[in-house]
């Protein structure tokens, strides 16, 4: 009877590209691959009178983060990053990585929301003076990213059931974006100033 040899070189190459593909199915799952795309420059853009725009910034987690709006998903925002997104205006639930909370947009606002640990597991998106984004994304070094269609899909996929639980997560709580007497961190100084509110 023949015996089939199997040349070692021939071997360790299939070897190898079941690596890699189980390295990319394992990517496929968290924010490597192509899910969370970076930009070149930072990007800010222009206000819309009918729209709320909303700067998601993840710089004081050590994870990265997934977010939803509503029962959609908008995106990741890995370590180091940021997103911009225009919504509709008027309550929105915000939820995913972070604690499911309610905010109130309104047309032509601009919103900071940063996410900071608060205990445990436990994330929020914490309102931020909206002027400062600039200042932040530089001193920082914040990338800015957007997500991929695949991405996106693979967020809707993993959300199934999850937005009605987000919902009595959030047990009625509404959260102002923005707020008079919020206190910003001058990044500059290191000293806490008093932020100015524009509705």
């Amino acid at each position: 009877m023949a015996k089939l040899i199997i040349p070692r070189r021939k071997h360790s190459i299939t070897f190898a590209s079941l690596v890699i593909v189980a390295l990319i199915s394992v990517s496929g799952v968290s924010f490597a691959g192509n899910a969370a795309i970076k930009s070149g420059p930072p990007e800010f853009p222009q206000a819309d009178s009918d729209k709320a725009l909303v700067y998601f910034v993840n710089d004081f987690s050590r994870g990265d983060a997934h977010v939803y709006v509503d029962s959609a998903p908008l995106g990741y925002v890995p370590r180091a990053a940021y997103t911009a997104a225009m919504l509709e205006p008027g309550v929105r639930l915000i939820w995913g990585t972070a604690d499911a909370k309610w905010y109130d947009f309104r047309p032509g606002s601009v919103h900071l929301l940063r996410l900071v640990k608060v205990s445990g597991r436990s994330r929020v998106w914490v309102a931020d003076n909206p002027g400062a984004v600039r200042g932040l994304v530089s001193r920082k070094k914040l990338a800015h990213v957007t997500t991929s269609k695949q991405g996106l899909a693979q967020l809707q996929a993993k959300a199934g059931n999850k937005y009605k639980s987000a919902i009595k997560r959030a047990e009625g709580e509404l959260v102002l974006p923005y707020q008079k007497g919020f206190y910003a961190l001058d990044l500059e100084r290191n000293k806490s100033t008093s932020a100015k509110v524009s509705q």
